[in-house]
């Protein structure tokens, strides 16, 4: 499935981080789209699904008539049909300690995926390679692979690629500044989202769009 990505001038890099980990699975590909891209050729996209990274002229119409899936740390996943939207609120002020508690929070998610990943229930080594030597395909790591939700493996790739500023969030949960604490904190919203839409909502998403 084709996917596009449009993601406000703040979000850019993320859209394009997104577009690239789907494009890594054989099921899906994604296209980063700027605001003004999308604008131009909207008439055009019919049922094509379209995923909308934080709040602009071409996302507001959408966050005010699709349901929300969940809405949790001041982020909000809408999705219905062919279209979703991640939004995060730009928090008012963002203590030292809102900081690092939502930092944790994040990284316990991250954690998850890829426990998720180690041990997702598989066949057994010896029947998987039995498989794959009469199939003559797929080897037992690749077999393996897919029996990992497509949003986990999606989440997973984006992770690398999408430094929500560990390390970096450490330095600043020391710091005075309260603009970069939060920018840091608005950052690290935008990984949750991410990151609990692909590994809880992904693929009910897909099979609404299947379903249209």
């Amino acid at each position: 499935m084709q996917f596009i990505i449009v993601a406000t001038d703040d979000l850019a890099t993320l859209g394009r981080q997104l577009a690239h980990a789907l494009s890594l699975h054989e099921e899906h590909s994604g296209t980063y789209w700027t605001l003004k891209h999308y604008e131009d050729n909207e008439a055009s996209l019919a049922k094509q699904p379209v995923i909308f990274l934080g709040e602009s002229k071409v996302s507001k119409p959408y966050t005010e008539v699709l349901p929300v899936r969940f809405a949790d740390y001041g982020t909000t996943c809408r999705f219905e049909g062919a279209k979703a939207v991640l939004l995060a609120d730009d928090p008012d002020s963002v203590s030292v300690d809102d900081l690092a508690r939502f930092e944790r929070v994040v990284e316990g998610r991250a954690e998850e995926l890829r426990h998720i990943a180690e041990t997702t229930n598989v066949p057994g080594v010896v029947e998987v390679e039995a498989q794959a030597e009469t199939a003559g395909a797929q080897t037992p790591s690749v077999a393996v692979a897919h029996q990992i939700p497509v949003g986990v493996r999606v989440a997973l790739a984006v992770q690398p690629l999408f430094d929500a500023g560990k390390g970096a969030v450490d330095f600043i949960v020391r710091a005075v500044n309260s603009g970069k604490r939060k920018r840091a904190y608005l950052r690290l919203q935008y990984r949750y989202v991410l990151d609990r839409f692909l590994k809880e909502e992904f693929e009910v998403f897909v099979a609404g769009v299947e379903g249209n």
